[in-house]
Formats: structure tokens, C-alpha cells, sequence
């Protein structure tokens, strides 16, 4: 069984490796905190924490375990967030989804209506439709623009391709609206000019 001065030590040489590769600052801010909020859970000021980050200063034991421990819980939590979101985003959550294709002939009538809807975009097959079928189909839908106007854009599903097409079409419109007020000698906001 390990002593509490093996635990000690144990701490303090995972602590140094995080400063001497640079890895604490790196640690904190994919974490999403602050100086002032790791020095705030370790019982120490902000400046304390920027020596610990650069070498100056070394923390006690207990401060170390509180200051890798709080650290690497957030950041591990802020990864399975974003992970969950992504899940969410193609299965239906609220990132524009809409439920995932499970089907060819699904994936097949929506790119057809797709097509029909923005005559001015090519959208092909989802790649990925091959994985149909499978317990985890990852499709990516592409829409490329005939004219080469602007640039492609993906999505995880139909329907997240549908709301960010409508979204550029719309600016499309607006801009396109602004131009010919513009020209008109009305002025961008349509306010007549001269």
C-alpha cells in the first residue's frame, strides 16, 4: 500500500509534467476556466495559479489534486457535452437536425426534393449511404452551387441541409434586394438618396 508521502510525491510529479510540457495552461483553458476561477476552488490567488502554469511556483499537495482534478473534470465534462450535442445534432436535437435517414430510399426522395427545391444546387447522395443499414449510418449531405457562388455546404442530415440552404437563400435575397436599392438611388436602407 502506497504511503501518503509515495501520494505526495506521485502528485507533485504529475503536476510538474503538466508545467514543464506546457500542458496545465493548455488543461485550464480547454476547460474553460479562468486564473481566478482555479485559483478560487485551490484556496489561492490568480497570480499563484499563473506560477504554477509557468514553473515559478509549486502548489501544496492538496492544491495540486485540486487544481488537476478540477481541471480535467471540466474539461472531460465540456468533452461529452460537445459530444452529446453532436449525437443530438444528427439524431434529431436541436442543431438544426432533423431525424437522421435510415433508409436508402429515404436518403434517395430526399435528395430528390432536395434538388427540386434549390434548382440552383447540386445535392447528390449523402456520402456515407453505404452505412445504411448498419447499427450506425454516417452520412454527410453535401450541396454545391452550380455557379460556384459560394462555397459547398454539409450537413449530418436532409433536413439540416434544407434549413441551411433556406438560410442562404434568404441572405441571398436580402443582399441581392439591398443591390438594387442601392442602384436605384434608393441607398442601402431604401431611403431615397440625392
Amino acid at each position: 500500500m502506497a504511503s501518503t508521502d509515495d501520494i505526495a510525491r506521485t502528485v507533485a510529479i504529475v503536476a510538474a509534467g503538466h508545467v514543464v510540457s506546457g500542458e496545465a495552461r493548455n488543461m485550464r483553458l480547454a476547460a474553460g476556466l479562468s486564473l481566478g476561477e482555479v485559483g478560487k476552488a485551490t484556496g489561492v490567488t490568480a497570480d499563484t495559479v499563473a506560477m504554477w502554469e509557468t514553473g515559478t511556483a509549486r502548489p501544496t499537495t492538496q492544491q495540486a489534486l485540486a487544481w488537476l482534478s478540477l481541471v480535467t473534470d471540466r474539461a472531460v465534462a465540456r468533452k461529452a457535452s460537445y459530444a452529446m450535442q453532436i449525437r443530438q445534432g444528427h439524431a434529431g436535437g436541436d442543431i438544426r437536425g432533423g431525424p437522421a435517414e435510415h433508409s436508402l430510399e429515404a436518403v434517395t426522395a430526399n435528395a430528390g426534393k432536395l434538388q427540386a427545391d434549390f434548382p440552383g444546387w447540386d445535392v447528390p447522395l449523402p456520402s456515407g449511404w453505404k452505412t445504411l443499414g448498419t447499427e450506425k449510418p454516417k452520412l454527410v449531405w453535401k450541396a454545391t452551387r452550380d455557379d460556384d457562388s459560394w462555397p459547398d455546404v454539409y450537413a449530418a442530415t436532409a433536413a439540416e441541409l434544407r434549413s441551411k440552404l433556406e438560410d442562404i437563400e434568404a441572405a441571398k435575397k436580402a443582399d441581392a434586394k439591398k443591390v438594387a436599392d442601392y442602384l436605384s438611388g434608393r441607398g442601402v436602407r431604401g431611403a431615397r438618396v440625392g
